[in-house]
């Protein structure tokens, strides 16, 4: 009877372990079957799908930050380059000599050269038919008078006006610094057009209405430039010619 006992407390032990053990597994599906298992197994996957969309919008804004930038990388305005040539400038030339005023109109066919008439009244003025040379301009038919507040008379009567162009030669001498004074005036003494101031350089071209004008009277004064005290030298009437 002992031995049976103990055969059969040790027979009973071993069925309470096998019970024991194989209740574990009907357990834990027990809990996970519960209302607390269920809410545990609710919690562990709204934790897992909170991870993963925070990990999914951190990859979206690395994303978006490298799309701007490379964005703002291509748009970025490239730079120009410019290339500037230099170019060096030529020295101007030297000034040469002036060329003078226009040449004098050629007076109309049956015009008169003064330098082919004599005057009629010299009134101490030196008169001289010459070749003027005024600012490197050559005027063939030409008067040199003297410029010594005197006066040449010509009778003038049928023509309608004089051309002219009035200066000082350019190898005039004591003509340095001076100013003449050419004026015209008619048989009244009375002055025809204005008075014309020349000197080296700086010859004029003119032209005198002579209509109604028997004699023409023409008179020349010199004088200094800077202090106006008289001076004596030579002018030309270049190329003057009486027109019909």
């Amino acid at each position: 009877m002992d031995r049976d006992s103990g055969v059969s407390l040790r027979g009973g032990e071993e069925t309470e372990g096998d019970q024991a053990g194989g209740s574990k597994p009907r357990r834990f599906w027990q809990f996970w079957l519960s209302l607390p298992g269920f809410i545990t197994a609710i919690a562990s996957l709204l934790g897992a799908l909170a991870a993963l969309a925070a990990l999914f919008v951190h990859q979206n804004q690395q994303l978006t930050q490298r799309t701007e930038a490379l964005q703002q990388a291509t748009s970025r305005p490239q730079p120009t380059v410019t290339v500037t040539e230099t170019v060096t400038a030529s020295p101007p030339p030297l000034p040469g000599p002036g060329p003078g005023p226009s040449p004098t109109v050629p007076p109309p066919p049956g015009s008169r050269y003064l330098a082919d008439l004599d005057p009629v009244d010299v009134g101490f003025a030196f008169y001289s038919p010459e070749t003027a040379i005024m600012s490197n301009r050559s005027y063939p038919h030409s008067v040199e008078v003297g410029c010594t507040d005197s006066y040449m008379i010509y009778n003038t009567s049928g023509s309608s006006k004089l051309i002219a162009t009035l200066g000082v030669a350019d190898s005039a001498s004591d003509a340095n610094g001076a100013i003449a004074d050419i004026s015209f005036y008619d048989q009244d003494d009375r002055q025809i057009d204005k008075t014309f101031s020349v000197s080296v350089a700086h010859p004029t071209a003119v032209t005198i209405d002579l209509t109604g004008v028997v004699q023409t009277k023409i008179t020349c004064s010199g004088r200094d430039r800077v202090n106006d005290d008289s001076r004596w030298f030579h002018v030309m009437l270049g190329d003057a010619a009486l027109a019909p």
